[in-house]
């Protein structure tokens, strides 16, 4: 019964997380509605507000999303299956990531033929396309690459989650990190990584 419960809570945390990933991009899309695409009317006004708003209420998404998927990650964390977890998050993760972002990319490039306004013409060569598909140019999957250099760092996180003291330390390396590198590290989830750290921190908890 016991047994039972954890597996309906954990199922209910990776839906959870799923919807999330949704929300993410949604939110990162930007309001739906401006003052330039409705008229003036009151309807349209009280649309644009409350649009507005629920982008700003939905803040929250990218920072539960970490908190939940470090959860997730670390629940039955074991040294020794480190590499893994990585094989395995590379296929959820690393596939959908670089799929995506390759689509979008052709997309662009045919949109642009395509005289679709404010389409951007990518530059088609070996380097941009890699950079493109990394940096999520041209999608706001940014987090997916993120989360998986949350992944990759584990080994350290599971010790800094096991050792409080150590975890203390990680918070302010990384508080360091951020202020210091963030602008020539992009890659980095500085931000991320803390709140990663506390949803592993907590994987007993159910």
């Amino acid at each position: 019964m016991i047994m039972n419960t954890v597996e309906k809570k954990i199922n209910s945390l990776t839906v959870c997380s799923f919807i999330l990933s949704f929300l993410i991009v949604w939110v990162h899309n930007g309001p739906v509605y401006s003052e330039n695409s409705v008229n003036t009317s009151l309807f349209s006004k009280s649309l644009i507000l409350f649009d507005g708003r629920i982008h700003q209420i939905l803040t929250f998404v990218v920072p539960t999303y970490f908190l939940i998927s470090g959860y997730l990650f670390f629940r039955n964390y074991k040294k020794e299956l480190w590499l893994e977890k990585i094989k395995r998050r590379a296929l959820s993760i690393g596939i959908p990531f670089i799929f995506w972002n390759t689509c979008f990319y052709f997309l662009e490039y045919v949109a642009y033929s395509l005289g679709v306004p404010n389409a951007d013409k990518p530059i088609c060569d070996i380097k941009h396309f890699v950079i493109s598909v990394i940096s999520s140019q041209y999608t706001d999957l940014w987090f997916l690459r993120y989360l998986f250099v949350c992944v990759l760092l584990s080994p350290l996180l599971y010790f800094a989650i096991k050792e409080m003291k150590f975890a203390v330390l990680t918070v302010v390396i990384l508080i360091i990190i951020k202020m210091v590198f963030e602008s020539t590290i992009p890659i980095f989830p500085s931000y991320y990584l803390p709140i990663y750290t506390v949803g592993g921190g907590n994987r007993d908890t159910l």
